[in-house]
């Protein structure tokens, strides 16, 4: 089973921005109940794609700073991030199957990589 690593603020520099690899970043409200639906189906995800994409969660209430850098409107919001740049902004609200075509689009035409 894949994991979604769930990092504390002061490691998203290490963990997100000096990652070698394609990174998605869940940025959720722990306390928001649609918290725990949405976790299922980035698990689900992490576990299709374990080893082309790393799964991240942060918690927004624990590092609101990273709310206010990346003007994130609503949770969740999953942004992906390579070479230490915010690339594009996703949402999970749509169905999976089109969340999972969107990933494989991006790393099938080598997206993460444009300037």
């Amino acid at each position: 089973m894949a994991d979604i690593l769930d990092i504390p603020p002061e490691r998203f520099q290490e963990e997100i921005l000096n990652a070698e690899q394609l990174v998605l970043v869940n940025f959720y409200l722990s306390w928001e109940p649609r918290t725990a639906h949405k976790i299922k189906t980035l698990q689900r995800l992490a576990e299709e794609f374990s080893g082309r994409i790393k799964f991240v969660s942060v918690d927004l209430a624990k590092a609101p700073e990273l709310d206010e850098r990346y003007s994130l409107r609503s949770t969740p919001t999953m942004k992906l991030f390579f070479g230490g740049k915010d690339r594009a902004t996703l949402k999970i609200f749509r169905p999976i199957e089109e969340f999972r075509a969107v990933l494989e689009f991006i790393i099938a035409n080598d997206l993460a990589n444009e300037p």
